[in-house]
């Protein structure tokens, strides 16, 4: 029997907002800040993996269907490199529902927006997923959350990088 403590807090609540509210705006930011802080986490690709499965879902959803398709194939490689089991996910049935979407978009760029549950081995995990959300019935700004993000410590950092990348230019090898 499984508890809060196998699963780190980040993870549970990302699997709630990924079903229950499906912002996967904030599944991407909650995961994301977990696994920055903790860099030699073994389970560093499955985070990642499913950081892209949620912002891939984004997109999809908002009809950008490359960045759907670049996310959701990362999302596959890195999910696939892993056990998903550790983070009590049926791997199978969740890396052939992902590929499953991926072919969609690849034959039908126009496909329909479908959500999509992660289907959860673990009977603890279920009650951070349920109810299921659905998309349909989502507040506006959900679906464009990126756009009420401040974003300028993000703006200031790739100024600062794309600065520091001329000044080595400058100077040469």
């Amino acid at each position: 029997m499984h508890d809060t403590r196998d699963y780190p807090d980040a993870y549970l609540k990302y699997l709630e907002q990924f079903h229950k509210t499906r912002d996967f705006f904030e599944c991407h930011e909650l995961l994301e800040e977990h696994w920055k802080k903790h860099p030699g986490d073994p389970r560093g690709g499955l985070w990642v993996g499913l950081i892209q499965l949620a912002v891939g879902m984004y997109h999809h959803r908002r009809g950008n269907v490359r960045g759907a398709l670049k996310m959701l194939r990362g999302a596959f490689r890195h999910l696939s490199g892993g056990d998903l089991a550790v983070l009590g996910i049926d791997g199978k049935k969740l890396l052939s529902l992902v590929h499953e979407r991926i072919r969609k978009l690849e034959i039908d760029p126009a496909a329909e927006y479908r959500d999509l549950d992660i289907p959860l081995a673990d009977a603890f995990l279920a009650k951070f997923a349920q109810p299921a959300a659905d998309s349909r019935s989502l507040p506006p700004g959900i679906l464009h959350r990126h756009k009420l993000r401040d974003r300028t410590d993000v703006v200031e950092a790739r100024r600062a990088a794309l600065e520091a990348r001329k000044q080595t230019d400058r100077r040469g090898p």
